[in-house]
């Protein structure tokens, strides 16, 4: 339960329960004087109401009850009271114990020299393997809890929190980190790159655009580096790991005029995305030669027909400029396309 939630439910209940206590001690000042003959004062009364509903006693006025009426309004606040103690349980007291026993998601961090990605979603998966590969620490930012606590339990440092507010990015470390991605939205990302350069001017910004307009935003905002997400985000920020097999195989690969090697980003929901090579046939249909893929952190040579291209999958393939240009509008994801 979060706190304004609680401070609300709180304040509603103690409202209702002097409400109650209140309407009880008009009806008690009037009903004693009705059918008992005895004149109290309001205070008075709310003292013995107070005290049958805490069944802490009846003080004096127990020798003045003895008509009918009077003895079932008090049996009746007896049970007033009784109900108030049980309906407590559910609203406060066992909500206490949930949230005790409730794993909180992480909130800070301490680790240094890390890169602060900030929202996750599966572009991040493949961004984290190749940074795990490289060996570079980092913490991911994101509003979701569950998602945090779900990281958190497979050993991601990870933390809760909103990246467009300081004491959020100040939680990460801004101050020892060495680069951030924000890849939260177009509209988003602007008060993240706003926020962290108040914070952190030199700080290394990339982010994630969709369009080059919003692009164009980000850079005015101060982002250092802005990718597309047909764009491989890791070499981006640590240097990826098959940049050095890329530049081997262009050194080693007679090139001409007709043959290119172009390494090229599956998009989530893209026409290549979920299908084997076997299936995909790529070199019979559009006379292209898959010589490697990206997977998950490890580079597959000369991959079998058995590999399955999954989103954020990246493929190393060789053929005429033609043939290249078609095989990259099926890696891009149909939501894309069609904007």
């Amino acid at each position: 339960m979060t706190e304004p939630g609680w401070r609300r439910r709180l304040v509603l209940s103690l409202s209702g329960v002097a409400l109650l206590v209140f309407v009880y001690s008009l009806l008690y000042q009037w009903a004693i004087f009705r059918f008992e003959g005895v004149n109290i004062t309001i205070f008075q009364s709310a003292q013995t109401v107070i005290e049958i509903f805490t069944t802490a006693g009846f003080g004096g006025d127990t020798q003045y009850w003895n008509t009918a009426p009077m003895n079932l309004l008090v049996i009746w606040m007896n049970l007033t009271g009784v109900l108030l103690v049980f309906l407590a349980l559910p609203v406060f007291a066992i909500p206490l114990f949930q949230q005790a026993f409730e794993n909180e998601p992480q909130q800070s961090t301490t680790i240094t020299d890390h890169i602060i990605i900030c929202s996750y979603n599966s572009r991040e998966n493949v961004l984290r393997s190749e940074l795990e590969a490289a060996d570079v620490p980092y913490v991911i930012i994101d509003t979701d809890a569950d998602t945090i606590l779900e990281l958190n339990g497979r050993g991601v440092e990870a933390i809760c929190g909103d990246p467009e507010q300081k004491q959020t990015l100040k939680a990460a470390n801004i101050s020892a980190a060495q680069a951030l991605l924000t890849d939260v939205s177009d509209t988003e990302n602007i008060p993240v790159i706003l926020t962290t350069k108040e914070l952190q001017e030199d700080l290394r910004i990339i982010s994630v655009a969709e369009n080059e307009q919003d692009a164009e935003y980000h850079r005015y905002a101060g982002a250092d580096r802005v990718i597309r997400p047909r764009q491989a985000l890791g070499d981006a920020l640590a240097g990826r790991a098959t940049l050095p097999i890329t530049q081997k195989l262009l050194q080693t690969v007679e090139l001409s005029d007709e043959f290119n090697i172009s390494e090229l980003h599956v998009e989530d929901d893209s026409e290549l995305a979920g299908q084997t090579l076997a299936e995909l046939n790529l070199q019979e249909r559009m006379g292209v030669t898959i010589i490697g893929v990206w997977s998950n952190g490890k580079f597959i040579s000369a991959p079998g027909p058995d590999v399955r291209i999954d989103e954020n999958t990246f493929l190393l393939i060789a053929g005429s400029y033609e043939a290249l240009t078609e095989v990259t509008t099926q890696t891009v994801s149909r939501k894309a396309l069609c904007e």
